[in-house]
């Protein structure tokens, strides 16, 4: 593996001049989305502290940057889901998984919505949307083939102020979801500003080889770290914290030595914590 990351770095000592976005261009044009050593490079960028979304000028004729990425904190928010096929199911797992208070409304519904429903995980209403069932609910999920329940759900979201997101249809969405990828509390999301959710679903898949099991441990242990460091009134940079954590430390993690992995990582933070 580390031949082939060599030999794709000094084959290409050239593209190392171009920008993130002409690397992409170039990279879209190769067909190389799909190979490990491109996206190995991407993310040896990263590690450089180079961004990995492309620098687009929004004024370039086709070209729309009007999404905000966050983080957006939701259990217990109210959400209603219209749909009860497969791409509803799906959204309605990722919403039990973040502790959301989720009422669906279709007229029929996978088995695995019906089990949700029987052990009261979610609100069940069995019928068609209707005109008014936005009102009450912070945030709408439509996922239906329905064009017609799509414009009708935003526009009455819109009208009460209520973020409404239409499965594959971004043209009736106040919000996008991008592919995502967690390790715990670490999560990764991968957008194409809804252009082309396969291919962000691609490269968060060609993400998990890089962000691996350890990445988990990783995280809890700097977390654990920080808080204790911040009871203490100890300050780190970041730099320090950058370089503390790109060292020895994953390797460590790698090995499943965590005892180890912490005092790998106090050392290179320059602490000692009696």
């Amino acid at each position: 593996m580390l031949h082939a990351k060599d030999h794709w770095i000094e084959a290409n000592d050239d593209l190392e001049r171009l920008s993130t976005e002409e690397l992409v261009e170039w990279a879209l044009d190769q067909d190389l989305f799909g190979t490990g050593a491109f996206v190995w490079d991407l993310c040896h960028r990263l590690d450089l502290g180079k961004k990995i979304l492309p620098e687009i000028d929004p004024s370039r004729k086709g070209v729309q940057m009007s999404y905000f990425p966050i983080s957006l904190q939701m259990t217990g928010r109210r959400c209603l889901v219209i749909g009860g096929g497969a791409v509803a199911e799906r959204k309605i797992a990722g919403l039990l998984e973040v502790g959301a208070t989720i009422t669906v409304v279709s007229p029929d519904i996978t088995e695995t919505i019906a089990r949700w429903s029987k052990q009261n995980s979610i609100n069940f209403i069995a019928r068609r949307y209707r005109p008014g069932d936005v009102d009450g609910y912070e945030i709408v999920f439509v996922a239906t083939d329905d064009a017609e329940v799509n414009a009708a759900a935003y526009n009455e979201g819109g009208e009460r102020g209520v973020w409404v997101n239409a499965a594959d249809d971004p043209a009736h969405c106040d919000f996008i979801l991008p592919s995502v990828l967690r390790r715990g509390d670490l999560t990764v999301a991968v957008s194409s500003g809804g252009s082309s959710p396969a291919l962000a679903r691609t490269i968060r898949e060609e993400l998990e080889f890089y962000f691996t099991g350890e990445y988990e441990l990783l995280t809890k242990l700097a977390a654990e770290v920080r808080d204790e460091l911040k009871r203490r009134s100890i300050a780190v940079p970041f730099e320090t914290w950058r370089k503390a954590l790109s060292g020895d430390v994953r390797q460590v993690l790698m090995r499943g030595d965590l005892a180890r992995a912490r005092a790998v990582l106090l050392k290179d933070l320059a602490v000692t914590l009696e």
